[in-house]
């Protein structure tokens, strides 16, 4: 899905481990030894699936703009 929501940074590391793994797998064993916030808070989701990956895309939109203000 070609979505902001369903994009995290991750290291090189962990985005090899992450890749091929599914979400509850990747959840536990990956998002959550990130150093970056954003990617740990990833981990609070139980599913992530379509419904999810919309909020969070709006809730990154919001972040942005009051971030970045033109």
């Amino acid at each position: 899905m070609n979505k902001v929501g369903n994009l995290t940074l991750l290291a090189q590391s962990l985005n090899i481990l992450a890749s091929n793994n599914p979400f509850k797998k990747t959840k536990i064993e990956e998002y959550i030894k990130s150093n970056i916030t954003l990617t740990k808070s990833i981990a609070k989701y139980n599913d992530f699936k379509f419904t999810e990956i919309e909020v969070r895309s709006k809730r990154l939109a919001e972040s942005a703009v009051t971030i970045w203000k033109l």
